[in-house]
């Protein structure tokens, strides 16, 4: 009887010892686990006739920034790209294949590949008072300044470590 009595204690005592560590690391996600908008860059060439022709490839990066001392692994990123009055414009092509491993005091950026459709162009310019007539000067700006002179809006999470708990929520407006 004292072994099995042995057994359970040993058992519980592991049982809480990973549930620490796991309430620890939720902790420490949700403290220190911060996804924030990187950059965003047109991947096609021509992509701005392109636009108005059926749509364009744009890559958008993430910066997963971790301030913890806790190493992280990010297994699902899902962020949309809407105009600043909630309409969807674009969704990544296709979901991350790779886990991210964010070691402790670090910044990673991953980069996910988004579908612009031309209706989500004309959408993008209609929420900001334009017309398609004015992608031209979109176009411009792009060749001057490196940007789009766009406002979109990104939101969505982050999950790390498989746990639906730890999905950290990103919801910014950037200038593209």
């Amino acid at each position: 009887m004292k072994l099995k009595h042995i057994i359970i204690i040993l058992l519980i005592a592991a049982a809480l010892t990973i549930g620490y560590v796991y309430f620890k690391k939720v902790k420490d996600a949700g403290d220190s686990l911060r996804p924030e908008y990187d950059h965003f860059r047109p991947t096609d060439s021509g992509w701005a006739l392109k636009a108005l022709m059926g749509g364009f490839t744009a890559e958008i990066g993430f910066k997963l920034t971790n301030f913890s001392t806790s190493k992280f692994t990010v297994n699902q990123i899902k962020i949309d790209c809407y105009t600043l009055n909630d309409v969807l414009i674009a969704s990544p092509v296709k979901p991350m294949t790779n886990k991210i491993v964010i070691e402790p005091n670090s910044q990673p950026v991953a980069n996910l590949d988004y579908f612009i459709s031309k209706e989500g162009v004309v959408k993008l310019l209609e929420s900001v008072g334009m017309d398609i007539s004015a992608w031209a000067g979109v176009g411009v700006n792009y060749l001057k300044y490196n940007k789009l002179g766009l406002k979109i809006k990104i939101k969505g999470f982050v999950q790390a470590e498989g746990i639906s708990i730890l999905k950290i929520p990103i919801e910014e407006i950037i200038d593209i």
